[in-house]
């Protein structure tokens, strides 16, 4: 397959191009920078989803799953997903496990409610 030389004739047209294709990413970068700046103003700590992977001990792949059927909290804008900290930790902690000790601490206690001293 030849490619084909560009010439001055199409300098316009790539010209015009370029300048839509730049201003995409201007629009992108100030979602991403408001992003940014509202969760440092508010003291959230905002992760990739490389650093949400990383933190769960999963792929990219899953997250991207767990994202597609919403079982995890986050953020998108446009094509960029972004995770707050603090809401991925509050995440994690409500499908906390009991030990067999608190378990049976628990049940002790409950049981003492019914006994008679």
């Amino acid at each position: 397959m030849e490619e084909r030389r560009l010439g001055f004739d199409d300098m316009p047209k790539l010209v015009s191009s370029l300048i839509t294709e730049v201003k995409t990413l201007s629009i992108k970068m100030d979602t991403v920078c408001k992003m940014v700046g509202n969760a440092k103003s508010t003291g959230k700590k905002i992760l990739s989803i490389d650093e949400v992977a990383e933190m769960l001990h999963k792929s990219k792949s899953s997250v991207y799953k767990m994202v597609s059927r919403h079982e995890i909290p986050y953020y998108k804008q446009g094509n960029v997903l972004s995770f707050i900290e603090s809401e991925i930790i509050e995440w994690l902690t409500q499908y906390k496990h009991n030990s067999t000790e608190a378990m049976m601490a628990k049940a002790e206690e409950y049981l003492n409610r019914f006994t008679k001293n």
